[in-house]
């Protein structure tokens, strides 16, 4: 059975007329800061999600799931998965005004431990992410000296050194096709036997003089003094930077994010011109591996890569889009973030892959024999490749400047999570914010520090495999979990590789695990902590109902005292039974919150007693048009 048309009505009419006492009576309890201009906003959006990982992870993640056929897995996951995930955490928020930890809390309480998981994964994942900003600094500062990691002749070089620059300088003086097939060794052109173990003088440089690699987690070595002053001199950025607040962050972005695209195509124009470019495109783009489409591994490569290029499942969008008023049209910044993703993915794609194709044709090498991931690909193969272009000092600022406002515009977020999720935590913190900042930084240089000594690459290897790998994969599954609940293999590090892979002992496998779970314990824990507490309280069911800071709490009370909500729906909103809206049906409110609101789904709704009219007043003379008796309400 229906209600009657009147009921809808007057329904219908008293949430509309309500939300405009709804919205300022929440903006009133809840003070934030705003950005200064919805461009500054998006592109520190922006910024934090287009990352490191889209110019050194994904192109050789394209290269081992089929070149361009990975495209198509990847552009579908972006779109049906990352899209709407990225928009569901700016419309939460944004809604609510609050960080990853309040949002969970202001939906049920017992769900605050997935806002508490996603910023631990933030503060794990920011404290190793400042070491690689620290060593791409430090390339920055030496690139005046790049003949230091392009030649070989210095002390940190050994005989099994070779330079792809001295080849060129001293065995051309033969024909091109007899320096093709020789290399500048020991100090002489010789042929280039097969079984012969050699390393390039860009490796060498970064791992016995920027690492100043030992031979494992427990050989710490001695402190790298270089590294140590690179990471503090990226921390006091930081913290002037944060210390007050989006307003800085937000003129910071403006810099930080657009000066990586500028660089990007300068480089993709400058890798076209170069000999051996074509090649490296072929293999990218012309040459694409179909039967890879049929391999369930690579969407599951795909789908990882967007979860990790997009940053879901660490609070920090949320934290971003709580700085906006509610009304903001979330839904397009989600389109835009997402395209500006995907658009930096493939376009440093082609511009990676130009630069490794001359790389291949000067090595004589195939392209996937030149090609590196991660740390090899930004400081061994690329600036191998760069350094042997004329201006090549030019060529490598520009590259490790644009790393370099990579990094710093995506652990800006990263802080400002943390710091976002202890201001709300604790609002009477607020006017010492500058000092929480600088505390946040201070914890964070503890294992900085251990990653600035000889075994400091073994340790952050670790902490990236799981707290990137498991805590991250938890922390969104746990958010699809409160996304359908609203809405109503792994990898070892310890597995034998390559010859020259290390071997991770057993006791660090199982570090490495209580790091990646350590943020996961955050969601148990603190729904058992709040079950007890409101048992304490003689309401052990409050922990599973919506909570009173949330914005639509007070409507509904409201609602129901006025007698305009629908029967059964304020019990079952209170009771925990049934979910709570987080949005009102309004055209400029988030089409996410959109989806949760209107008249809950609550099975056939049972028929109600028509409402009383009030009876017209006695009339002298009876009229023809009067109702009849048999019509008319009886007064009570």
């Amino acid at each position: 059975m229906s209600f009657p048309s009147s009921v809808r009505s007057e329904y219908s009419s008293s949430r509309l007329s309500n939300r405009a006492q709804d919205g300022e009576d929440f903006e009133r309890e809840i003070e934030r800061d705003r950005w200064a201009s919805h461009v500054q906003y998006l592109l520190s959006c922006i910024g934090y999600t287009v990352g490191l990982g889209n110019v050194w992870r994904f192109p050789y993640v394209a290269f081992e799931n089929g070149g361009a056929a990975f495209l198509f897995p990847y552009i579908c996951c972006n779109i049906l998965f990352g899209m709407p995930l990225l928009y569901f955490e700016m419309s939460l928020g944004q809604y609510l005004q609050a960080g990853p930890n309040l949002v969970y809390f202001k939906l049920k309480p017992v769900l605050q431990g997935i806002g508490w998981s996603m910023t631990m994964v933030s503060l794990l994942i920011s404290m190793y992410y400042n070491v690689i900003i620290s060593w791409i600094g430090l390339y920055l500062v030496k690139t005046y000296w790049v003949d230091e990691w392009a030649t070989c002749g210095h002390p940190w070089n050994n005989d099994a050194c070779t330079s792809l620059k001295d080849n060129l300088k001293w065995c051309m003086n033969d024909t091109m096709q007899l320096a093709e097939r020789r290399l500048w060794f020991r100090g002489d052109c010789v042929e280039k036997y097969p079984n012969t173990t050699l390393e390039t003088a860009t490796e060498q440089y970064f791992m016995n003089q920027v690492l100043n690699l030992t031979t494992g987690l427990d050989d710490f070595g001695n402190m790298n003094w270089d590294n140590f002053m690179s990471l503090c001199a990226v921390w006091v950025i930081e913290v002037f930077i944060l210390w007050k607040g989006v307003q800085l962050i937000g003129k910071a972005s403006l810099i930080t994010t657009t000066i990586p695209y500028f660089i990007i195509g300068i480089i993709f124009w400058r890798g076209l011109s170069l000999p051996g470019a074509y090649k490296g495109i072929k293999f990218y783009i012309l040459e694409p591996d179909m039967s890879k489409l049929l391999d369930p591994k690579t969407w599951k490569a795909a789908l990882a890569q967007v979860c990790f290029s997009l940053s879901l499942g660490m609070g920090g969008l949320q934290a971003m889009a709580s700085y906006n008023e509610r009304s903001h049209n979330c839904l397009r910044d989600a389109v835009v973030v997402a395209g500006a993703d995907i658009f930096m993915s493939l376009f440093g794609g082609v511009a990676v892959f130009s630069v490794v194709g001359s790389l291949a044709h000067a090595k004589n090498v195939k392209v996937e024999d030149a090609i590196a991931s991660g740390q090899g690909l930004a400081f061994i193969a690329y600036p191998e490749a760069l350094s042997r272009m004329d201006g090549s000092l030019v060529w490598c600022f520009i590259f490790f400047l644009m790393l370099f406002c990579l990094g710093l515009s995506t652990q800006f977020v990263y802080i400002e999570t943390l710091a976002c999720g202890v201001l709300d935590q604790w609002p009477h913190l607020y006017p010492m914010r500058p000092v929480i900042i600088l505390l946040i930084a201070l914890v964070e240089m503890i294992p900085g520090v251990l990653m600035c000594t000889g075994s400091g690459m073994y340790w952050l290897n670790l902490w990236d495999t799981y707290t990137s790998s498991v805590a991250l994969c938890l922390a969104c599954v746990a958010e699809l979990m409160t996304l359908f609940s609203l809405m109503a293999g792994r990898t070892s590090i310890g597995d034998e590789g390559q010859p020259g892979y290390y071997l991770y002992p057993i006791w660090s496998e199982v570090l490495g695990w209580f790091f990646g779970l350590l943020p996961v314990l955050f969601v148990p824990g603190l729904a058992l902590w709040h079950i007890t507490a409101y048992r304490k309280k003689g309401n052990p069911a409050g922990a599973f109902r919506v909570h009173e800071s949330h914005p639509s709490y007070a409507r509904m009370k409201r609602e129901a005292e006025n007698g305009m909500l629908l029967p059964g729906i304020l019990d079952s909103c209170l009771n925990g039974s049934l979910d709570v809206p987080v949005g009102d049906m309004m055209p400029d409110t988030p089409l996410a919150a959109n989806l949760l609101i209107g008249l809950p789904n609550v099975g056939p709704i049972p028929a109600v007693a028509p409402i009383p009219q009030t009876p017209a007043p006695p009339a002298s003379a009876p009229s023809s048009e009067a109702p009849k008796s048999s019509e008319q309400p009886k007064k009570s």
